[in-house]
């Protein structure tokens, strides 16, 4: 591409929106997904489940036209994006008996299951007795891990949809939602006939339900809102000289938490090292992946963020027999203000994993797709790893970036032009808002 086009990685696009004229011009659009014409999943019939349901509607319109004709022009443009739909997720969630500590079940479908006693046997577990009938004794179940049952809901009894030969499937619907509007406004202003000046903003308005997870009945909720500013002109100083110009700041505001947001479940049963009264960000019932995971919001959540980004372009263009000459300037300055820990396994509520190992042996293999020997783990309160992020400060970001260019588009003859130029890009070394990097 021209040399006027950098600062991307890998593409580089020029947006334009309409300006108004001296004629009164406007336009609208609707347009609507129904879901009665929609076919059911083949897994959903295969299992006599409902269809899901699906809603997707984007209207808006357009107006523009002269506030002093031949001088002062505007336009504007409204888009709504409306989506509804529901998906069905399956989970594999305890049975009535294993929360009793009873495997007895699993032992019946999967003829080499094993379910050792951790407490028994030497180093390595090396001589580990197994618990008799397949049943962990009640006194040996963590009170913790009773408390935390009353987060999974109960098993279907008549569907084996994970097809691993136990009832322990949980299905249901859950409502994903979209809304978003898009608006935009430009003023033009034709201060001769040699000179055009214009502004535009933009603004951009999303709620988003998204990211269901076993133990919630609600998703995680996400709020965007971007603003966009720009003011530009193009004055034509002589049959062969125009300058152009335009500056824009972009703000962007966005927060997104998880299902369990707000309330400290982890302090609340109990366990040490987890949540953080002082930080709400850290809320949340923390993540057990047991076999039968639960506590799964994603370690990215919650996010605060708050960009900026201001720009200036201008450039002077010289035409000349057979060549088009183009001299101009970058300008860019980004602020980051981020506050999203989503380094660590399970974000800043914690969380705990469980090995089949501590309700194995050497040389044993557990059966299955599941875990079984994991979740007995979990029944005994021990866990084999446990993480929890940090995030004590704000992240920030400033960076400056800056070009010059120059190019030539050369028109060999009628048939042949040759665009060539060379551009200068500078990139600072990025500091945060108060220090260095």
């Amino acid at each position: 591409f021209d040399a006027e086009y950098g600062m991307a990685a890998g593409a580089a696009s020029t947006v334009v929106t309409k300006s108004g004229t001296n004629d009164l011009r406007r336009s609208a659009s609707f347009f609507r997904k129904l879901v009665e014409v929609n076919a059911n999943t083949f897994n959903n019939n295969a299992f006599s489940l409902p269809k899901h349901d699906l809603h997707r509607n984007t209207y808006g319109g357009t107006l523009g036209g002269p506030v002093v004709k031949n001088k002062f022009f505007y336009f504007g443009s409204m888009e709504r994006y409306q989506e509804g739909r529901s998906l069905r997720q399956n989970f594999a969630v305890p049975t009535a008996a294993m929360r009793q500590g009873d495997f007895t079940e699993v032992a019946a479908k999967y003829p080499t299951f094993r379910l050792f006693n951790p407490f028994t046997g030497g180093a390595g577990g090396v001589g580990r007795e197994q618990f008799t009938d397949f049943k962990i004794p009640s006194a040996l179940i963590s009170s913790i891990s009773r408390s935390v049952m009353a987060y999974y809901p109960n098993p279907d009894p008549t569907r084996d949809i994970n097809s691993n030969q136990i009832l322990d499937d949980y299905t249901r619907q859950v409502p994903y939602s979209v809304d978003r509007d898009n608006y935009d406004t430009k003023l033009t202003w034709q201060r001769s006939g040699s000179h055009s000046i214009w502004g535009k903003f933009s603004m951009l308005n999303a709620d988003v339900r998204d990211n269901f997870i076993l133990g919630f009945p609600d998703g995680s909720t996400g709020d965007t809102k971007v603003y966009v500013a720009t003011a530009g002109h193009t004055w034509t100083l002589s049959p062969t000289l125009i300058l152009d110009g335009n500056f824009g700041a972009n703000i962007q505001n966005q927060t997104v938490t998880g299902p369990d947001f707000g309330t400290n479940y982890g302090i609340d049963l109990g366990i040490p090292g987890v949540n953080d009264p002082n930080d709400i960000r850290s809320s949340g019932l923390p993540t057990f992946e047991n076999g039968y995971t639960i506590g799964a919001t994603p370690n990215w959540m919650p996010l605060y963020r708050k960009e900026r980004s201001f720009t200036f372009s201008s450039a002077l263009t010289k035409v000349i027999p057979h060549h088009d000459l183009r001299l101009g300037v970058d300008v860019v300055h980004h602020r980051l203000n981020h506050r999203q820990a989503e380094f660590g396994n399970y974000g800043l509520k914690g969380g705990f994993s469980f090995s089949n190992n501590t309700t194995g042996a050497p040389n044993y293999v557990a059966p299955g797709s599941i875990g079984w020997n994991n979740f007995a783990g979990f029944l005994l309160g021990l866990p084999s790893f446990y993480a929890k992020d940090e995030q004590p400060y704000e992240m920030t970001g400033r960076e400056w970036q800056s070009a010059i260019y120059l190019q030539d588009r050369w028109a060999v003859n009628s048939r042949l032009t040759v665009s060539g130029g060379l551009r200068l890009e500078n990139y600072p070394l990025m500091t945060r808002k108060d220090r260095g990097i």
